[in-house]
């Protein structure tokens, strides 16, 4: 499955009142036990790059196992890959609760 993203994001922070604009795509491969899906953004007001790529197993009913690595870079900053991992736990059919460990492995 293949997905173009324009996403908005609204300033909650009082005082704030630019809302930013980032675009990109999404795929995503979805089996009976497991999925892998990766989302690439790019924000064109400050030049910056972000992604991440996900394998996610179903360990359980309501269990989840997740593997992610996440990347960013901006313009004259250093790239930074970061490792998560966890557990998803499906509260109910709206809501999960995620309980995972968050490395940073790489700052180029």
């Amino acid at each position: 499955m293949f997905s173009p993203i324009i996403e908005f994001e609204i300033p909650t922070k009082k005082g704030a009142s630019r809302i930013n604009t980032l675009v990109g795509f999404s795929t995503a491969l979805v089996k009976s036990s497991f999925a892998i899906n990766q989302v690439i953004h790019y924000d064109p007001r400050e030049d910056m790059v972000d992604g991440s790529v996900a394998l996610v197993y179903k360990a359980g009913k309501k269990v989840f196992i997740a593997a992610e690595i996440l990347g960013e870079k901006m313009p004259d900053e250093q790239a930074i890959i970061n490792l998560l991992g966890g557990v998803k736990i499906k509260l109910n059919k709206n809501f999960m609760l995620r309980l995972a460990y968050h490395k940073i492995l790489l700052s180029l």
